[in-house]
């Protein structure tokens, strides 16, 4: 690089720096996108918001509470193998408990 653009680099530098960070963060993404095409392109519209929102529309209601413990259950049972834990069933062990626990029986 020149001394010159070096000079010339070192003035604007000069001038900027002084500027609140909002700006300087402004400034660079200006020149960034100079350099660098922004890379984010919007994708092409296809359909119309009332066209998206009719995908999801059915003539049936909404389900109840009911329904859906009974679909996450379902779900749940399908992923896991057991529909949950018994919770009232279940202690928690501290790392010091599990340890005398195993020590018992030696």
């Amino acid at each position: 690089m020149e001394s010159a653009n070096l000079k010339e680099i070192f003035e604007v530098w000069n001038r900027v720096r002084t500027w609140d960070p909002e700006m300087r963060i402004d400034l660079a993404r200006r020149i960034l996108e100079t350099v660098v095409p922004s890379r984010i392109h919007r994708p092409p519209q296809t359909m119309s918001l009332d066209e998206v929102i009719g995908i999801a529309k059915t003539d049936a209601p909404p389900p109840t509470d009911e329904d859906c413990k009974k679909i996450l259950e379902e779900e749940r049972t399908k992923k896991y193998g057991f529909a949950g834990f018994p919770r009232n069933n279940i202690s928690i062990l501290t790392p010091q408990q599990m340890l005398s626990k195993l020590t018992e029986n030696d």
